[in-house]
């Protein structure tokens, strides 16, 4: 679109100071025209002009012949959409070759994917609420440059996955995701943090690592088929999460001889259907003194102390025998009392 008052700008020079403010629009993107493609309600192509779109009701392009899309962006930079509502489109928002692109505040409604980028760089998504996607409530995929912020949002009912992610570095971070049919949260980024997230009720697994190197530290995974998969090709570390009501807490898919390693330590696993399930290429714990992970299932006691666990009476805090799990042992230094 060209920025001007009859496309829907009410003001602005398109700086950093005047962006140009589209705002206050009630759109039927069902009537969006485009032959033979995916047309939108808003197109936005081709400027680094700096732009918000705020308080925009963007409608129905899923009545379209090819399902119109909410917002198109391609090749844009400098922009803001926020406190917007989106309803019954195939795409709220769908974009290729964005940069600084600020997504906030808005309202995703029975979209088949919430909001889609991919070949981008500078993303921040927050404090969006997406329900009811037909496939993913985010997708961000081949974000090259830059770390792609997923902050704070709350994600429930997608088909397929609430959160996935494909990006150089990602923060994905204190985001709610429920009730997905598949994944909560689906993360093949060369570097991840997943931190603070409450991940629960999604109907096969709540957190999945494969590929890159991520930190999962201090979520809430609860109530999933399987609360955390650790497939990776790098080095994954689970640490201070609470991981409850689970059928499976963590499953590591590593074989023999992959380069991928896991380190598992300082988290709460509490009456999951089976805490851990084995596999290669995966320490359990953090050594002596630091001790490994809570598990509500240990059968041990704690009289003695030591790296051999042999000093006695010394107790410290840290059970006398390992624990094991489906006959292997797991953690040489479990912890008596759920971690902090």
């Amino acid at each position: 679109m060209n920025f001007l008052h009859s496309n829907g700008v009410s003001r602005g020079k398109g700086t950093l100071s005047s962006p140009y403010i589209i705002q206050n629009l009630d759109i039927n993107a069902s009537l969006a025209s485009c032959s033979n493609c995916r047309g939108a309600g808003i197109e936005i192509r081709n400027t680094d002009s700096y732009f918000i779109i705020t308080n925009v009701y963007i409608h129905s392009g899923r009545l379209a012949a090819y399902g119109n899309s909410g917002i198109n962006f391609y090749n844009v930079s400098n922009g803001r959409v926020q406190a917007s509502t989106f309803r019954n489109n195939a795409v709220g928002i769908l974009g290729g070759s964005a940069r600084d692109l600020t997504l906030s505040e808005n309202t995703f409604i029975g979209q088949d994917w919430g909001i889609a980028l991919s070949s981008s760089s500078g993303i921040t998504v927050s404090g969006n609420q997406i329900s009811s996607s037909g496939v993913d409530g985010i997708l961000i995929g081949e974000v090259k440059g830059g770390v792609v912020k997923i902050v704070n949002n709350t994600v429930s009912d997608s088909a397929l996955a609430g959160i996935m992610t494909f990006a150089t570095s990602a923060n994905i971070s204190e985001n709610v995701v429920r009730n997905s049919g598949w994944f909560g949260i689906f993360d093949l980024s060369d570097n991840a943090t997943i931190s603070a997230n409450n991940v629960s009720s999604n109907v096969r697994t709540g957190i999945q690592i494969q590929s890159g190197t991520a930190s999962v530290s201090s979520n809430l995974i609860e109530g999933n088929q399987l609360g955390v998969l650790i497939w990776s090709s790098g080095n994954a570390t689970l640490w201070r999460n609470k991981i409850s009501g689970n059928d499976i807490g963590v499953e590591s898919a590593l074989q023999s001889g992959a380069t991928g390693r896991g380190l598992v330590y300082h988290n709460n696993f509490v009456q999951n259907g089976i805490n851990a399930m084995p596999g290669a290429n995966v320490v359990w714990d953090a050594g002596y003194p630091a001790g490994g992970n809570y598990w509500s299932d240990y059968p041990g006691v704690d009289n003695c102390g030591g790296p051999n666990q042999d000093i006695c009476p010394a107790p410290d805090g840290i059970g006398d025998t390992p624990y094991y799990s489906l006959g292997v042992l797991l953690d040489h230094y479990p912890l008596m009392k759920p971690f902090g």
